[in-house]
């Protein structure tokens, strides 16, 4: 009884390690996940208040970057190390067919 009692303690301080890393791994991929998406939307949001004529203050005072093109508007920025980037053209002067 006292052998099976000790290999139990054994298997779980082998497994505790491996317990603990996919948990705050979960956490880790969850939260860069959710800082990601949140980046996103104020690309968004801020390149389509442009687009419709107002000022992108939320992405310009996240320190985005706007600039106009001549068949859209380009927004981008900087998250961590990833940079999101978004183009939404203007509708009078998208291609047919596009």
């Amino acid at each position: 009884m006292d052998d099976e009692c000790g290999q139990t303690l054994v298997e779980f301080l082998l497994l505790l390690p491996l317990l603990i890393a996919a948990i705050l791994g979960t956490g880790w991929i969850l939260h860069e996940t959710i800082r990601r998406t949140e980046c996103s939307r104020v690309v968004f949001e801020g390149v389509r208040s442009r687009l419709e004529g107002g000022g992108a203050i939320v992405l310009l005072r996240a320190g985005g970057v706007l600039q106009e093109k001549i068949d859209g508007i380009e927004g981008r920025l900087k998250c961590g190390t990833h940079t999101e980037v978004l183009f939404l053209p203007r509708l009078g002067r998208r291609k047919p067919g596009v």
